[in-house]
């Protein structure tokens, strides 16, 4: 029964603009995110645009100071938090007087997210480089193909090669296939399309595992005809929507593919 429920969690979709608009008309009026940014707090902001809610960020920066305290402030004004004890002070500093510390954080608060943040990035990278990642042996199950494709190739390579001088082809250029993948990734996670930004890290901001992440790309090197990954290929490189639009879109260069292979069918 906990394996099937643990299963669920990388399957079934996530409907949260559905879900936020549900306790919207249910009473909610207060949305707190936990999480390193603010990408699920503005894009509740966005659902729910002309009402009275408040969305409240807890760990992303603003105006280079940590968001949380006024996020708890606002919470005690609103009588959803518990009086101050003392906050990061008391968790971190407790032996601390309170305005030392708030002197402190203030100044240099910055830096010790910025350090969190480098030595959980180096974490994370080691701790997937310690475990085989499930894609390329997939890659290499389908490594063959290349091969078989080898001998029919010949005769299509001689139009392509003159197509590039005479009649031009379709091309594709960086923002109108940023605009696809944008809506394939709305469409297939049912998250409106102003979420997925250029610089949006997909798992450290949306909450996309890597398994839906794998998903997500191998339909997107069905969709554009792209080869196979490379066995080198680091999942973790590509966790932006620029940075995947910016591999797909090399892909398709590298090969001279303008055109997506579904488009036509």
């Amino acid at each position: 029964m906990l394996a099937d429920l643990l299963a669920e969690h990388f399957t079934r979709p996530v409907r949260f603009a559905a879900a936020v608009r549900h306790l919207r008309e249910s009473g909610a009026e207060v949305f707190v995110e936990a999480g390193g940014r603010a990408a699920l707090s503005k894009l509740v902001a966005k659902v729910t645009a002309g009402s009275e809610v408040r969305s409240l960020p807890t760990l992303a920066l603003t105006g280079g100071r940590l968001a949380l305290e006024e996020t708890l402030e606002a919470l005690r004004e609103a009588g959803l938090a518990a009086p101050e004890r003392g906050g990061l002070a008391e968790l971190l500093a407790p032996s601390v007087p309170s305005d030392v510390f708030a002197a402190y954080w203030s100044e240099r608060g910055h830096m010790v997210l910025e350090l969190v943040r480098t030595e959980l990035d180096a974490f994370r990278k080691s701790a997937e480089a310690g475990r085989p990642e499930p894609e390329p042996a997939a890659e290499h199950i389908a490594e063959p193909e290349p091969a078989v494709e080898a001998a029919p190739e010949p005769a299509p390579a001689a139009p392509s090669a003159s197509s590039a001088s005479g009649p031009r082809p379709e091309e594709y250029d960086r923002e109108r296939l940023f605009d696809e993948l944008r809506t394939l990734y709305a469409e297939a996670l049912e998250y409106p399309e102003d979420v997925f930004e250029d610089e949006v890290q997909l798992e450290a901001e949306l909450g996309v595992d890597s398994v839906k992440q794998v998903e997500l790309l191998s339909r997107v090197s069905s969709r554009y005809g792209l080869p196979p990954r490379e066995s080198g290929f680091r999942l973790a490189t590509y966790n932006t929507m620029g940075k995947i639009t910016d591999f797909v879109l090399q892909q398709m260069n590298d090969q001279g593919a303008h055109a997506p292979a579904s488009a036509t069918g």
